[in-house]
């Protein structure tokens, strides 16, 4: 008899443990919890009926309750092999929470009540659960209020998405291989992929828009990027700038390329931040386990790593490899081996730099050129910009790039004007250029050297660079003053553009590629396209549009007034002797004594 009895009481222990989790962990996947409910309520009812069959001696094997104990079984086990879902963020507590636990109490209370013919001993038994309910209330309180703890500290703030320490420890409760299973199930099973998307440049867009419009526009990147990740997967912001995807087991990299796919087109369109419209370009890194890692727990640290090359890809997306490993842009032989190539100085060895050509589209010549730096690495091969130059900066090194790069742009210059090609070079100055007191002399003498009139240099800033500065406009103003001109790179991805050309007059306007790429297909880039036109021709400045990538863009800019264009539709860009060959193929150029196409005099 106690046997029997030991059955249901274990069923209904069973059950109310499982009911007093519910407050602590919440109703995260409904599916899971129901089946284990059921299944524990299944052999509950079983093991009761049962208990009271064979004591009425009433039982008869192969009836309909000799089905509920395989079939609670099954239930038990479908809620252990059903999928978790983390991609939600942790719910909030409330009432409902104790609604299992409190109707239990009340149940019992009723059966005290109800089942005892003797007043005293009804009234005790009823005082002693309600003093046990009373003390079970006080420690649900306090679990509640640990568990609300535990939401906040896994919780990002701003967006209510799972926050970096959640991650670290969704990776580290990840299932490694069973050695006792079959090696095919073990791949499939174990294999996980880590998504990393970076949102370029966004330290600039919070400067220019500010900090409630950064949030506000975070939140709605937060919002796109989840509609695109399946409830099988969790999504979390892990920096300021930067969100993870950790998608469902067994994701290889074709799952893990198609999802940064849908990730990226998620961002594609503008976002309305009243008043502002705002877009967001983004790079994505991929890591997988256990391809590029021995542990879970360092696949954030490899998708880290490869963010940085997804920067400067053209696709925008990266795959992790272990080559990434050999250097970082704050490794101190990185900087050691920048110092050694501003000393050198030679092609092969050290800085050098790629022009791309500005193209005139009423007859195809060349208007200007871009002078773009690279850096050709003993080991690593051709280093763009963005792989070196954050390391450059913090070692105290931009003025020397910034001198070295400007004195081979105008070398550059005077040697085609010697050969009967006259164009003007532009050069990009980072914010650290625009603060350095010494720029505009340095300039000034460069330029007397070489015997270059002063608007053969276009000097290229952005918009952040002039934001709240006061040093900055006064070098930009003198800059003018010696006759340089002056173009404003990235124009319209900011608020403050506006603003700015209150503050700053420009010889020219570069509208950002995120309007030109989606001219095809977006109206809204085609009436930006048109106003900002429309607006270079009242300040009496040239219009580049750089990001011309195909024929039915380059044909809509040109219908649409813009006069000038950059992007590979034309060329890459190229070394000098390169791009020499590429003029007098492809494109008409001044000759000396003709009318130059940019204003520079003989």
């Amino acid at each position: 008899m106690l046997v029997g009895l030991a059955y249901p009481a274990g069923d209904l222990l069973l059950l109310a443990l499982a009911a007093g989790v519910l407050p602590i962990v919440g109703w995260r996947n409904g599916f899971r919890w129901l089946m284990l409910a059921l299944g524990f309520i299944g052999f509950a009812v079983a093991d009761t009926v049962y208990l009271f069959q064979t004591s009425a001696g009433s039982y008869r094997v192969g009836t309909t309750l000799d089905v509920l104990w395989p079939a609670s079984s099954l239930l038990v086990a479908v809620a252990c092999w059903a999928p978790w879902s983390s991609a939600a963020p942790l719910p909030r507590r409330g009432l409902s929470s104790y609604t299992v636990p409190v109707a239990c109490t009340a149940i019992a209370v009723a059966v005290a009540v109800l089942g005892h013919r003797s007043g005293l001993a009804s009234t005790l038994a009823a005082l002693s659960l309600v003093a046990v309910a009373a003390r079970f209330s006080v420690t649900f309180r306090d679990v509640g209020m640990l568990a609300e703890s535990h939401r906040h500290a896994m919780t990002d703030d701003l967006t209510a998405l799972p926050n970096r320490r959640s991650l670290a420890t969704s990776l580290t409760e990840l299932r490694r291989p069973d050695s006792a299973g079959s090696a095919a199930l073990n791949s499939r099973v174990s294999r996980r992929a880590l998504i990393l998307l970076h949102l370029c440049d966004f330290e600039e867009i919070t400067e220019s828009i500010g900090r409630h419009f950064a949030d506000e526009l975070v939140c709605r990147v937060a919002n796109r990027l989840a509609g695109t990740v399946r409830r099988e997967g969790l999504l979390a912001r892990v920096r300021d700038d930067e969100f993870a995807v950790l998608l469902d087991e067994g994701s290889d990299l074709i799952t893990a390329r198609t999802q940064a796919g849908r990730l990226l087109e998620a961002l594609s369109e503008p976002f309305q931040l009243d008043p502002v419209t705002m877009g967001v370009d983004a790079c994505v890194a991929i890591a997988l386990y256990p391809d590029h890692c021995e542990h879970p727990q360092e696949l954030l640290t490899r998708a880290e790593t490869a963010v940085r090359h997804a920067k400067s890809t053209s696709g925008k997306i990266a795959v992790y490899d272990p080559a990434f490993e050999m250097y970082r842009d704050n490794d101190p032989r990185l900087v050691e081996e920048l110092r050694a190539a501003l000393v050198e100085g030679g092609v092969d060895q050290g800085l050098t730099l790629h022009y791309q050509p500005k193209i005139n589209a009423a007859d195809g010549s060349v208007h200007s050129v871009e002078a773009l730096l690279r850096w050709h690495h003993p080991t690593r091969g051709l280093l763009l910009p963005e792989e070196f130059l954050p390391a450059a900066e913090r070692a105290g090194l931009n003025r020397r790039i910034a001198d070295r790069t400007i004195d081979s742009a105008l070398a550059q210059v005077r040697c085609w004007r010697e050969r009967g090609m006259l164009l003007p070079v532009a050069v990009n100055l980072s914010t650290t250029n625009l603060l350095d007191l010494e720029l505009v002399g340095t300039i000034d003498r460069l330029l007397k050297a070489y015997g270059l009139p002063p608007n053969a240099l276009i000097m290229e800033i952005t918009e952040s660079a002039l934001v709240d500065s006061a040093r900055s406009r006064n070098t930009v103003t003198a800059l003018q003053h010696l006759g340089v001109r002056i173009s404003l790179d990235d124009y319209g991805t900011g608020w403050s553009s506006l603003a700015r050309l209150q503050d700053v007059s420009v010889d020219e306007l570069k509208l950002d590629r995120i309007f030109v790429s989606r001219l095809v297909q977006d109206p809204r880039s085609v009436a930006i396209v048109r106003s900002t036109v429309a607006l270079a021709r009242s300040l009496g400045a040239d219009l580049v549009a750089e990001g011309a990538e195909d024929e039915m863009t380059l044909n809509a800019l040109h219908r649409y007034g813009c006069t000038i264009t950059q992007g590979f539709i034309h060329t890459p860009p190229l070394p000098p002797e390169e791009l020499w060959q590429w003029i007098t193929t492809h494109a008409p150029r001044p000759k000396a004594g003709q009318p130059q196409q940019a204003g520079v005099p003989e």
